[in-house]
């Protein structure tokens, strides 16, 4: 199946359903640009699916493929550096394109690459993670710099995105779990029955770990699209992003990243409705999340002035945070929270999850 999305101003055929050696040989024409490929991928894509992508891609002597860690260590500024030796290494000096075979870190490092080697490459995606897919089908691409998201680059526009649901079998619950959480932002926010189904679809852990996400890839490409054509429905995409901000710089544990916008958005729900007046029906959001195994608990050791701090980016005078919240209509809107209040929150929260 073929789906076009509007990225940067151009289109960008997003192909699925179908096994990826099938996928490459349909579209083959999208890898006869040059006859270098740079195939940027972490250790168990490689490891796994080696073999398989090679014989897809063909053309062999002109694969040049750059392994890299596994998970978010490999979208940083030190193995961007790494990628660009590489490349003079193999004196790949001129135009090639980019291949990005991997995890959330590779489609990151990948993307932020292409965008800036040799004034920018052509790329194309082909996640084995959602969280991967995540950040494909992003119009920007970050790297970590002290543990922030905070040197940016526009992302070349893909050639094509090459998506394979099988390769999420091998996904651990954590990666899904991380992907899965930015289905459920856009879906709490905009979408109520969309939001409905994937509760119906995936209600365990169980579902999440053996259902395949295909028959839903449609409606959740849609509602991208509208989000990122509508400006109030473009708030979705920071709905949760605050606190989720906020215990990611408090936190020195990795295993809090995979949970981290779940309790993001869980937070966002409880002052909207506290707030703002929002009918949420909480109770059934945290048992939901609970048997999808997420983990929404803060560290005991946390206190909340730790916590305010970040929100406010250490700003000790500052009375009001500002937050996208639903209000009581269910609209999206970015509000000045007062400090006390988000406190308040943040105690409320720590007691429901106790």
């Amino acid at each position: 199946m073929k789906i076009s999305l509007t990225r940067n101003q151009q289109v960008v055929p997003f192909y699925f359903a179908a096994p990826i050696s099938k996928l490459v040989a349909e579209n083959n024409f999208l890898l006869q640009e040059t006859n270098k490929y740079l195939i940027i991928t972490n250790q168990t894509s490689y490891d796994r699916y080696y073999e398989k992508l090679r014989l897809a891609i063909g053309n062999e002597f002109n694969q040049f493929w750059y392994v890299c860690p596994n998970g978010q260590q490999s979208a940083n500024l030190a193995e961007f550096s790494s990628v660009l030796a590489y490349c003079e290494e193999m004196e790949l000096r001129s135009y090639i394109s980019v291949i990005a075979f991997g995890d959330e870190g590779v489609s990151r490092l990948a993307g932020f690459f292409a965008s800036l080697y040799l004034g920018g490459v052509s790329l194309i995606d082909i996640p084995t993670t959602l969280m991967g897919l995540e950040i494909s089908l992003l119009h920007q691409v970050a790297l970590n710099h002290q543990r922030n998201l905070d040197i940016l680059a526009t992302q070349q526009a893909v050639s094509a995105i090459f998506f394979e649901a099988r390769f999420l079998q091998d996904n651990q619950l954590s990666e899904l779990q991380e992907g899965f959480s930015c289905w459920l932002q856009l879906a709490v926010t905009l979408d109520s029955v969309f939001y409905d189904l994937l509760k119906e679809q995936f209600p365990t852990r169980k579902e999440l770990e053996i259902k395949s996400v295909v028959p839903y890839v449609t409606s959740y490409l849609n509602l991208i699209e509208t989000s990122n054509k509508v400006k109030s429905d473009g708030l979705a995409r920071y709905f949760g992003s605050e606190f989720q901000l906020a215990i990611t710089l408090n936190s020195t544990e990795e295993s809090m990243s995979s949970n981290s916008l779940a309790i993001g958005l869980s937070f966002s729900l409880l002052i909207s409705a506290k707030y703002m007046g929002a009918s949420l029906d909480l109770d059934g959001w945290f048992k939901w999340l609970a048997d999808l195994n997420y983990d929404l608990n803060l560290p005991e050791s946390w206190f909340i002035t730790d916590l305010l701090a970040k929100l406010t980016q250490n700003d000790l005078g500052k009375k009001t945070i500002l937050m996208v919240l639903l209000d009581s209509f269910g609209k999206l809107k970015q509000v000045a929270v007062p400090v006390l209040t988000v406190a308040e929150a943040i105690e409320e929260y720590q007691l429901i999850k106790k």
